[in-house]
């Protein structure tokens, strides 16, 4: 009977774990899902969030061109990271980086995964990106 027990108690554990999604799958699949996009455009709202400046939120509007043509559209005054407009999900995939689940959230009322992307090696100013998939 115990032997029985530990053998259903090894299927079931050996089972949960064929069924986890791994980071890496995600963004494998944000990689392929990426690459037929030719081109988009994405209204945004840009929130500067550092302590010693004060700026209001600005909107603007992103112009993608396949295969890394970007333009920001704004009304006004838009604070830019210096690395300028390099947003595409593709590019932070691009060499080698180690990837972890963050924590599952929703936006707009639809599930998605937050993913920690941190680039291996020197790969200029970026630390850590976070990419939300849903």
């Amino acid at each position: 009977m115990i032997i029985k027990n530990l053998i259903i108690l090894f299927l079931l554990t050996t089972a949960s774990f064929g069924q986890n999604l791994k980071p890496e799958d995600v963004l494998d699949k944000v990689k392929e899902n990426f690459a037929k996009v030719n081109d988009y455009e994405v209204n945004v709202t840009i929130k500067v969030d550092v302590n010693f400046l004060k700026v209001p939120e600005s909107n603007a509007t992103i112009f993608y061109k396949k295969p890394d043509k970007i333009r920001l559209k704004s009304e006004g005054f838009a604070l830019l990271p210096k690395e300028g407009l390099n947003f595409s999900p593709y590019s932070f995939l691009q060499g080698d980086y180690t990837s972890i689940f963050d924590k599952d959230q929703e936006v707009d009322g639809r599930p998605c995964y937050s993913v920690k992307i941190i680039p291996l090696g020197d790969r200029g100013d970026l630390i850590l990106t976070t990419l939300l998939v849903d």
